[in-house]
């Protein structure tokens, strides 16, 4: 008999604390002496769940002591597609099936007008690759967030409209 203690988002604690403190770090410290305290009961466990970039900027020194497994999620470009375009259709208050990659590219394709700089969607995903070659669903999502917002504003005072689809080039660069 065992209970578990599973323990998320902790990516939620801001990593720059008042005054310089670091709040995840000083978390982490309070939970491993905590483990520490009830481990030896026998049948208490806990789980913590850290996104890999609020881990590696974690300064605790013994941090390697949470990472009994380590478990690398990589979104592949087709299912990236297909989040965004869920989004786009969510938003626009259409979604009915699940989107096939095909529908989600000329969804995506609908939206924006891509520039010269970034030609198409593949491009987008090179630009958003972090360190490990990966693209982060949030950077993706914060893009199209930034996009729309810079259309919104272009189109309050009538510039950059876009040629085809619903945000323009420079929206998408600027985003």
């Amino acid at each position: 008999r065992m209970f578990w203690i599973a323990l998320d988002e902790l990516d939620k604690v801001a990593i720059d604390g008042a005054e310089g403190r670091n709040q995840s770090s000083e978390l982490l410290s309070a939970l491993m002496q905590t483990h520490s305290e009830l481990y030896p009961l026998g049948g208490i466990r806990f789980k913590f769940f850290i996104r890999s970039d609020v881990y590696e900027g974690l300064t605790y020194v013994d941090k390697d002591h949470f990472s009994n497994a380590i478990l690398r999620l990589k979104w592949e470009p087709e299912d990236l597609a297909i989040m965004l375009a869920l989004r786009i259709a969510a938003s626009a208050g259409e979604v009915t099936t699940p989107l096939r990659l095909r529908e989600a590219q000329e969804l995506v394709g609908q939206v924006f007008d891509w520039p010269a700089s970034v030609p198409g969607f593949d491009e987008l995903l090179n630009e958003l690759r972090d360190g490990r070659g990966s693209v982060i669903p949030r950077d993706l999502l914060n893009f199209a967030i930034n996009a729309k917002a810079n259309q919104l504003r272009f189109d309050t005072y009538g510039t950059n409209k876009p040629t085809k689809g619903l945000i323009s080039g420079a929206a998408v660069e600027s985003g």
